[in-house]
Parts: C-alpha cells; sequence; structure tokens
C-alpha cells in the first residue's frame, strides 16, 4: 500500500486534518500538525460557524500544505452561483489566502445544475482580486457527487505560490 495519494495535482500523505470541530483555540495544534508533517487540511465554510478556517488562517499553513474547503451546503438554492460566490469570497477571506487549493460542493444542490452554479461562479466568484478566479475542474461531478475546483498550477504540478490562479 502506498503512503501517499495525489490529490489536486499534490503528492500528499495519506493522512489528513478534518477540521470540523476546530476554533481558534486550536491554532497552535494547527501549526504542530504542519510542523509534523500534515500537509493536507479538509474544512468549510460552515464548520464551527466559520470559526474552523479562521483557526487555519491565523495558523498560516505554509504554500506546500493543501487547504480543501467546502460551500453549497444546506439544501435546495445553496449551489446558486451568487451563494457559492459569496461563500468563496467568506473562505479566501477567513483562510487568509488569495486562492484557494482545492474548493468542493458540500452537496449537490437539486435545484441548480452544476454547469450553472459553478459555471457562472467561476467567471466572477473571485474576480475582484488580481489575478485569481475559480472555475471547475470539469462541468460534472466528480464519482462521489462533489464538484471541485483547484488551482491550475496546483492541478498539474506541486510548485505553485498561494496567489497562483485559481482554475482547471
Amino acid at each position: 500500500m502506498t503512503t501517499t495519494i495525489r490529490l489536486a495535482g499534490l503528492e500528499l500523505p495519506r493522512i489528513g486534518l478534518g477540521t470540523n470541530r476546530l476554533t481558534s483555540e486550536n491554532v497552535d495544534f494547527i501549526r504542530d500538525a504542519v510542523a509534523a508533517g500534515l500537509r493536507h487540511i479538509d474544512t468549510a465554510h460552515l464548520y464551527t460557524g466559520g470559526e474552523s478556517e479562521r483557526a487555519i488562517g491565523a495558523a498560516g499553513v505554509p504554500d506546500d500544505v493543501l487547504v480543501a474547503t467546502k460551500g453549497g451546503y444546506g439544501g435546495a438554492g445553496q449551489g446558486r452561483p451568487e451563494i457559492v460566490r459569496a461563500q468563496i469570497e467568506q473562505s479566501l477571506k477567513s483562510l487568509r489566502v488569495d486562492a484557494i487549493g482545492l474548493y468542493y460542493l458540500h452537496q449537490v444542490d437539486p435545484e441548480t445544475p452544476l454547469e450553472e452554479g459553478l459555471g457562472r461562479s467561476r467567471s466572477t466568484s473571485t474576480g475582484a482580486r488580481s489575478g485569481t478566479s475559480a472555475s471547475p475542474t470539469s462541468a460534472s461531478p466528480s464519482s462521489s457527487g462533489r464538484a471541485r475546483w483547484c488551482r491550475s498550477r496546483r492541478c498539474r504540478t506541486a510548485t505553485t505560490s498561494r496567489s497562483a490562479k485559481t482554475t482547471a
């Protein structure tokens, strides 16, 4: 069995950190985990009311750590472009980054086709930020039923900066 996986164009250890219950009290824990070799953190804009993303942002994780976050949770209508755009903007602010390494829809919106929600969100979701925009890796969901976004350079190579363009 291999000890690494390829995710969003990066070779990562098979074990990552799920942050569903992190709070601002866990900033040192995140830093210690990264110092011990952690290279993948999974979060979502809604975890602990956004505090999980804010704690990760406060920890200041380095570029070689893939931070994956999610939005679009909460039922019908949550996959609409304007909702996803607002959640991406909030995640960028909370994580204190210019680009998100990997973005998932937490669940597929039964009222909004992926092509519409992701396609429209990609063109303007981070357009106000210099050099960034979001786009789906493809217009169809992954095998898990989730769509993903990632930085184009990260999708192809592990050497990027946080200011890299967020495209597929």
